[in-house]
């Protein structure tokens, strides 16, 4: 009957200590793939960032063929974003 016991106390250990093992390496993984996605969405706001600040400074300049006096966008917005 000691044996069953120790047996089964084996088996239910065995088993505790696999599910910890295994959600610490899910919580690791999880925590890896944040980081990644952190630096993929801080280099996408930089991007943004830096082109919102060339519209901003962006003056604009005379319409000088017409001779009208408009203002005309002089910043390239690309299509990157």
């Amino acid at each position: 009957m000691d044996k069953a016991i120790f047996g089964m106390i084996g088996v239910a250990l065995g088993v505790i200590l696999t599910m910890l093992k295994e959600w610490w390496l899910q919580s690791r993984k999880s925590k890896k793939e944040a980081e990644y996605l952190a630096i993929q969405i801080i280099s996408l706001l930089d991007r943004y960032i830096v082109s919102c600040a060339a519209v901003v400074g962006d003056d604009g300049h005379e319409s000088w063929p017409t001779g009208q006096g408009r203002l005309l966008q002089s910043t390239d917005l690309g299509t990157d974003l």
